[in-house]
């Protein structure tokens, strides 16, 4: 199980638990820090149907993630290369890479090294 899964079955849990202890929504709401319509869509909400939904799965689609396996290569074997860099060898590599804002490369390259490139020493 992810971090952000756990975070999310860990955050469901705390608001049933609270429910069943006698907390309003609104209470649970500013306990929490969560907005009311997430308290209330979590309290309908059965363990089965949490687990199976989209709020505890998130798998966020990108224009870049066709091209994941070439950034993972290039920050395997260069793992000095800014985000920059690895935006420029895409649109130099892809004759087919989308338009897409510097910021989109940047981010999608910090998630992967942060979940999926071991640090160089």
């Amino acid at each position: 199980m992810k971090d952000y899964s756990k975070k999310k079955y860990f955050m469901w849990y705390e608001v049933k638990s609270l429910s069943k202890s006698g907390f309003s929504k609104s209470q649970i709401s500013r306990e929490l820090s969560l907005d009311r319509g997430t308290v209330r869509r979590y309290l309908r909400m059965t363990e089965a149907v949490f687990l199976s939904s989209n709020a505890y799965r998130r798998s966020i689609s990108s224009k870049i993630s066709p091209y994941e396996d070439f950034i993972k290569d290039l920050l395997t074997e260069y793992s000095y290369l800014s985000s920059s860099q690895i935006h420029d060898r895409l649109r130099e590599n892809f004759t087919d890479f989308p338009a897409v804002h510097r910021n989109t490369v940047h981010n999608y390259v910090y998630k992967l090294r942060i979940t999926t490139i071991p640090p160089s020493l």
